[in-house]
């Protein structure tokens, strides 16, 4: 039984995301994780994927910090209620 945690989709937490970026050896290793990251949070996003939205936000608020660009257009986001 495999219990390991696929860090590139998005229904993981920002803190294994954050883990699998820091494990990363070299600049292209992370940046692969990143742009990884980043297309299964399009992918939510394009889907209307709401059961992880604060969790995508978040890790894009990261990946932003981290000066990284990514290429998605946020006035597409549906807004959160609550």
């Amino acid at each position: 039984m495999d219990l390991t945690i696929n860090p590139f989709s998005s229904g993981t937490c920002l803190r294994d995301m954050i883990w699998a970026i820091r494990t990363c050896k070299t600049a292209a290793e992370e940046r692969v994780v990143v742009q990884r990251e980043c297309a299964a949070i399009w992918v939510a996003i394009s889907e209307e994927d709401n059961n992880y939205c604060h969790r995508n936000m978040a890790k894009l608020m990261f990946i932003h910090m981290l000066r990284y660009a990514y290429s998605l257009q946020l006035n597409g986001v549906p807004q959160a209620h609550g």
